[in-house]
């Protein structure tokens, strides 16, 4: 059978990208908790709950990257893309440590570091899909490919200049934040339809 772990590596993308869009959901929640007004009383209350929402968020993210990691190692044995996508996990791995375990503009910027590795992770798994579909000569996933490519590139463009003006205007932050969350819904939401267009590539063509 043809292009057996990246197979199994589409798979595995599937269940980490719908760990990221319940991440991103939860993420979401949380700012909008912070955002609430209430009476003093209320103060608590929105500080847990938003706390929990960021914590789950952080989980069902780690949990996500975990299952990548092993989907890659999978899928670079048939595409050498995945083996370029593997090294961007690890710095978004570091990066996201290290901003979490600082703060103010030192954070900011890490945060930024760890935001477009997460993007260049996507861009090489498109690539890698996108290589084994041309060599499976399946147009569908080509041409889905080339469209997740324009998704992330857009994502990509936002990200850096929301983090550039975070470092300069952090009073921009929970806004720059929210507007974030929503277009990574969208890029997440993008990239499972293409794993699952991937599954079916593979279901038609290698069995």
């Amino acid at each position: 059978m043809k292009f057996e772990n990246a197979k199994k590596g589409v798979r595995k993308f599937i269940i980490s990208e719908s760990l990221f869009i319940i991440a991103t959901i939860l993420a979401f929640g949380s700012e909008i908790v912070v955002l609430q007004s209430g009476t003093p009383d209320d103060f608590e209350s929105l500080v847990m709950t938003s706390l929990g929402l960021f914590f789950a968020a952080g989980l069902m993210t780690l949990i996500g990257q975990i299952i990548q990691l092993i989907a890659l190692n999978q899928a670079r044995k048939d595409e050498k893309q995945f083996k370029t996508a593997l090294k961007f996990v690890v710095i978004n791995l570091i990066a996201t440590a290290v901003s979490v375990l600082t703060a103010g503009t030192f954070s900011n910027i890490f945060s930024g570091i760890s935001a477009v590795a997460g993007l260049l992770v996507d861009v090489y798994i498109i690539l890698g899909v996108y290589c084994v579909a041309y060599k499976l000569d399946y147009k569908k996933v080509q041409t889905s490919g080339k469209i997740n490519m324009f998704i992330v590139a857009v994502l990509f463009t936002f990200v850096i200049f929301s983090r550039l003006i975070v470092i300069f205007m952090p009073v921009l932050s929970e806004t720059l934040d929210i507007v974030s969350y929503t277009l990574e819904f969208i890029g997440h939401l993008a990239l499972i339809i293409y794993f699952f267009q991937s599954k079916v590539m593979f279901a038609e063509t290698t069995t």
